[in-house]
C-alpha cells in the first residue's frame, strides 16, 4: 500500500481538503541496478470518487502499456497511461482508503497478507470466438501466412496460419484452447478461464493479427461488454488498429479488418447450442432433427404463462434431453459440376475492335492435385456464348475456383478478365448440404473500358460420403507442421460448423468529386493530396494533385468485388494522404461508409454528400480538418448493368460544392 496524503489546512476548527489534482497516479517500475528503471504501467484513480465511495478494494486492477521492452516515444505515453495501451502488463491487487489526519505521514506500512475471505472471488469463464475472414490484410513476402491470437490476462489462444490472397485471409474456424506445444485438442471453446467474478476486475480482451514474426495490428475490447451481451453477438467486421509503439506499418497501409463473432460468459451459463443470431450463416443453429424432436416435446408441455424467446426455449429443452446423441460428421468433399454459359461486355483487344475469347478453369482436388479445363474459342465476339459443362471429382468445398478469360492470339494470349470463387461461399444452405446456384459475376480486369464485363455460371456441388472428411493434425504432426519441419497437407476441413456467409458479385463505384479545407502538411502551407479507396480486399487510388488543400478530381473509380450480404460486409474505407517524395506519405484523415447504405437499384441517380474526415486511427468523434464530396454505389450484377458515367459533373443544386 502507498498512502496518498493530500495537502490540508485548518479552517474554523475543521479540516478542509485542498487537493492540487483530482487524480491519484500509481506508477509501477522495474528496478534496475545499473540502468534507468523501466516503467511497467501507470494506474490512475479519481480522488473524489474514491472519497465518496468510502474507499476502494481490495480488488485486482489490470495494467496496460506498450509491448514488453518498449520504453521510448509513443511507448512511453502508453506506459504512463496517456494513450491507449496495446499490451496487457499484469494485475495489481490493491486497497485504497482516504481519511483525515491532523499530522499526515507518508511511508510504507506492513499490512500482512489478506485473509482468504478478503480476496476477490474468482469464477470460471469460457470464450467462443468464431473467426471468419480478414480483409485489407498487408502481405509480407518472407512471412506470408497470417494468424490471429486472442489474449485475456495470461491466457492465450491462436488460430491456424493462412496465406494472404489479394489482401484477404480466410479462416472459418473457432479459436480454441490448445494443448502443449500447440497440439490440437477436442476443445470447442477458449477456456475454462479462471478470472475475477467482478467483471470490472477482469482484463480486456486483446485480438492480434500476426505474421510468423511479429504482431501486425490489434484490437482491444472490454471483457464486460462481451459478457453483457448474454451470448447474443452476431458476426461483424471490426477495424483493427496499428500499434504506434512498434510503428511497423507504413502510413499508406491499412491495419486490416477482421470478421468474427465473440461471445463469453460464466461456464455454467453457456448455451450448449449456439443461438441463431451468433451463427446466422449456418442455416439454423438448431438442426432440423432437433426442431422436430423439440416440437413434439413442446406439444406435451403445459402452456407457458409468460412469453419466451423460441430459440431460448429450444435450448432449455435440449438441456433436459437425457439422450446424448453425437452429431453426424459433415462431409467436406464432393463432385463439382460447372456450366459456363456466356459472357458480356468483354474488351476488344484486336485491331478490328473484337476479341477471340476462351475460358480456362483451375481448381484442386482433395489430394492437392491441380485440375484444369478449357472452353472452346469463339471468334470475333465480345458477348460469347459457350454453354459448356465440366465436372471435377473429390473437390473440397473449401477450395477456390479460378476462371480466366483470354483473347486467343498467335504469339501471346491477352487476359480479358478473371474470376475467383470460394465454393462454400456460393452456398445459401447449411454446411454439408448439396447446393446448386446460377448467377452472373463481374470480371476483374485492368482494362478501363471493360469494367462492366461479366460472366454467367452455374455451380452444382454434390457432397460425397462423410468418410472423406479431413482430420486436423494433432500432437507431434501439428507441431512439426507449425514449425515448418514437414510440409502441410491440404486442409480439407469444411469452412467450420458455423457456416460461410454467401458472397455475391457486386461492383463498387466510388464517385470522388473534390475535397476542401484539408490540412496543410508541407512547409509551403499546402499539401499534395490523393485518396485511396479500399473494400473487400480490393483498392484503388486517385491521382495526386500537387500544392492544394482544395483538390478536385471529378472521377469515378470502379472495383469488382465478391461481397457478402451488405449487412455482413466490411465498411468501405476512404483515406486521404499527403504525398511526400522523400518520406512516408502522411494521412490527412479518413472516413468509412457502411456497405448496406450504398446498395442501389438499376438506374438510380448519384447522390453525393460531404463526408467529415476523422483522425488517422479512425477514432470517431475526433474530427480533423477537411471534408470530401463523394458518393458510393454498390451495383448488383445481372444481364443489365447501369452504365458507368463517362464523367462527373458538379451536382445540380448542390450548395457549397464551390469554396
Amino acid at each position: 500500500p502507498i498512502p496518498c496524503v493530500p495537502w490540508q489546512s485548518q479552517t474554523s476548527g475543521q479540516y478542509q481538503r485542498r487537493v492540487h489534482g483530482s487524480a491519484i497516479k500509481l506508477c509501477i517500475f522495474d528496478w534496475n541496478a545499473a540502468t534507468r528503471n523501466d516503467r511497467i504501467a501507470t494506474l490512475t484513480f479519481n480522488y473524489n470518487k474514491i472519497k465518496r465511495m468510502g474507499g476502494l478494494g481490495p480488488k485486482w486492477v489490470p495494467m496496460y502499456g506498450a509491448p514488453i521492452g518498449r520504453q521510448k516515444g509513443v511507448a512511453a505515453k502508453m506506459n504512463r497511461g496517456v494513450i491507449e495501451g496495446t499490451c496487457y502488463r499484469g494485475d495489481m491487487l490493491l486497497k485504497m482508503e482516504i481519511r483525515d489526519e491532523k499530522e499526515p505521514k507518508k511511508g510504507l506500512v506492513n499490512i500482512g497478507l489478506l485473509l482468504e475471505s478478503q480476496m476477490p472471488k474468482e469464477t470460471s469463464y469460457i470464450i467462443r470466438f468464431d473467426l471468419y475472414e480478414g480483409t485489407e490484410i498487408v502481405s509480407f513476402k518472407m512471412f506470408g501466412e497470417m494468424h490471429v491470437e486472442i489474449h485475456i490476462g495470461g491466457n492465450t489462444a491462436r488460430s491456424s496460419r493462412v496465406p494472404v490472397k489479394d489482401g484477404r485471409c480466410e479462416w472459418y474456424e473457432t479459436i480454441v484452447s490448445s494443448g502443449p506445444g500447440g497440439a490440437q485438442t477436442d476443445n470447442k471453446e477458449f477456456g475454462p478461464l479462471y478470472l475475477q467474478k467482478d467483471l470490472n476486475q477482469v482484463p480486456d480482451l486483446f485480438i492480434f493479427l500476426c505474421n510468423q514474426k511479429r504482431r501486425v495490428s490489434f484490437l482491444r475490447i472490454p471483457f464486460k461488454e462481451i459478457v453483457h451481451k448474454n451470448w447474443l453477438c452476431p458476426p461483424k467486421w471490426w477495424n483493427l488498429k496499428e500499434d504506434k509503439a512498434t510503428d511497423f506499418l507504413n502510413e499508406d497501409v491499412f491495419p486490416g479488418a477482421l470478421m468474427f463473432s465473440v461471445r463469453a460468459g460464466q461456464t455454467d451459463s453457456a448455451p450448449e447450442i449456439p443461438l441463431y443470431s451468433s451463427r446466422p450463416f449456418k442455416g439454423g443453429s438448431v438442426s432440423e432433427q432437433d426442431i422436430a424432436r423439440l416440437n413434439r416435446r413442446i406439444s406435451t408441455r403445459p402452456t407457458m404463462t409468460r412469453p419466451s424467446n423460441k430459440v431460448m426455449e429450444y435450448e432449455a429443452l435440449l438441456e433436459e434431453e437425457e439422450e446424448d446423441q453425437a452429431p453426424p460428421e459433415i462431409p467436406t468433399v464432393g463432385k463439382l459440376q460447372l456450366w459456363i454459359y456466356q459472357a458480356q461486355d468483354l474488351p476488344g483487344m484486336d485491331s478490328d475492335g473484337y476479341s477471340d475469347p476462351f475460358a480456362t478453369i483451375k481448381t484442386s482436388n482433395k489430394d492437392g492435385k491441380e485440375l484444369f479445363a478449357k472452353t472452346r474459342t469463339i471468334d470475333k465476339n465480345l458477348n460469347p456464348k459457350w454453354y459448356q459443362q465440366f465436372e471435377f471429382d473429390m473437390i473440397p468445398v473449401c477450395e477456390t475456383l479460378h476462371i480466366e478469360i483470354y483473347d486467343q492470339d498467335i504469339l501471346q494470349n491477352d487476359l480479358l478478365g478473371k474470376l475467383t470463387l470460394l465454393l462454400s461461399a456460393q452456398s445459401k444452405k447449411p454446411p454439408g448440404k448439396n447446393f446448386d446456384c446460377k448467377s452472373w459475376y463481374f470480371l476483374t480486369t485492368k482494362t478501363e473500358s471493360a469494367k462492366t464485363g461479366r460472366l454467367q455460371l452455374r455451380l452444382k456441388f454434390t457432397f460425397a460420403d462423410s468418410k472423406f472428411r479431413a482430420r486436423k493434425p494433432t500432437g507431434l504432426t501439428n507441431l512439426m507442421q507449425s514449425t515448418g519441419l514437414i510440409k502441410k497437407k491440404k486442409d480439407l476441413s469444411i469452412t467450420s460448423d458455423f457456416g460461410t456467409p454467401p458472397k455475391h458479385s457486386m461492383q463498387l463505384r466510388a464517385h470522388i468529386y473534390m475535397a476542401r479545407n484539408l490540412q496543410a502538411f508541407d512547409s509551403n502551407g499546402l499539401s499534395d493530396p490523393y485518396i485511396r479507396i479500399r473494400f473487400c480486399g480490393m483498392d484503388c487510388r486517385t491521382t495526386t494533385l500537387t500544392r492544394t488543400v482544395n483538390p478536385e478530381w471529378f472521377k469515378t473509380f470502379n472495383m469488382n468485388v465478391m461481397c457478402p450480404d451488405p449487412r455482413y460486409a466490411p465498411d468501405i474505407q476512404i483515406i486521404v494522404y499527403d504525398w511526400d517524395q522523400f518520406s512516408k506519405d502522411d494521412q490527412l484523415g479518413r472516413f468509412s461508409v457502411k456497405a448496406a447504405e450504398c446498395v442501389v437499384n438499376h438506374g438510380e441517380e448519384i447522390r453525393p454528400k460531404w463526408f467529415d474526415l476523422y483522425d488517422a486511427d479512425g477514432v470517431y468523434g475526433t474530427t480533423v480538418e477537411g471534408q470530401v464530396l463523394a458518393a458510393f454505389q454498390l451495383i448488383k450484377v445481372g444481364s443489365r448493368v447501369t452504365p458507368i458515367p463517362k464523367s462527373l459533373q458538379p451536382p445540380p443544386g448542390m450548395h457549397g460544392y464551390r469554396l
